[in-house]
């Protein structure tokens, strides 16, 4: 596989320029999924490299979480303001090994590892009563040495790839590129109307 037609390397490129002018999406993403009812629902995510694979990590007392299990695929969006560029992916989704997790959780900030804490009695997205009375919780939870059982992950496996280059100069042409991935793990690149 060239790497001018690998749009992960294409996509990996893109967000360390992104990164390199503090792009605030940078490391995000946003990730589309459908409920037990057919409901779609978007989350923003933190999209990471995990094993030269892109991953993102949930707690396990997410609604998502169901969502991203009972699903073969994810539509997932990156979108860079600073170097004007949108990927949007079509994903397999399959989990990460929970040892693996743990290695990336002990890196996470103190706060987050908290927040893990506090989701065990409390979980993500239910009710509270007040966001004073979270800021208690956290200032008053000691900080987990290990993940929390409900500490998991994804790797999102790109099968589709769309890449749209957009500038607003007014002698522009905006540049969409669809790339699909083959039975033998080659991508076929195919230039799209904008």
């Amino acid at each position: 596989m060239s790497d001018s037609i690998d749009p992960l390397r294409l996509l990996q490129l893109d967000r360390r320029k992104a990164r390199a002018r503090r792009d605030s999406a940078a490391d995000l993403c946003t990730v589309g999924t459908v409920d037990q009812n057919g409901n779609p629902s978007l989350r923003t995510l933190v999209l990471r490299h995990v094993n030269d694979k892109l991953a993102i990590f949930v707690n396990g007392t997410s609604p998502k979480v169901k969502e991203l299990s009972n699903s073969d695929s994810v539509a997932a969006m990156v979108y860079l303001p600073s170097v004007s560029v949108q990927y949007r992916l079509t994903c397999k989704v399959t989990a990460i090994d929970p040892r693996v997790v743990h290695e990336f959780w002990l890196l996470r900030p103190e706060i987050t590892k908290k927040l893990d804490a506090l989701y065990e009695s409390n979980s993500q997205g239910s009710e509270i009563p007040s966001q004073a009375w979270l800021e208690e919780q956290i200032a008053s939870t000691a900080t987990p040495s290990e993940a929390t059982a409900s500490a998991i992950g994804f790797y999102l496996q790109p099968q589709i790839v769309a890449r749209l280059e957009l500038d607003d100069r007014p002698d522009f042409v905006h540049r969409a590129t669809r790339y699909v991935l083959d039975d033998a793990g080659e991508w076929t690149v195919r230039t799209l109307m904008p």
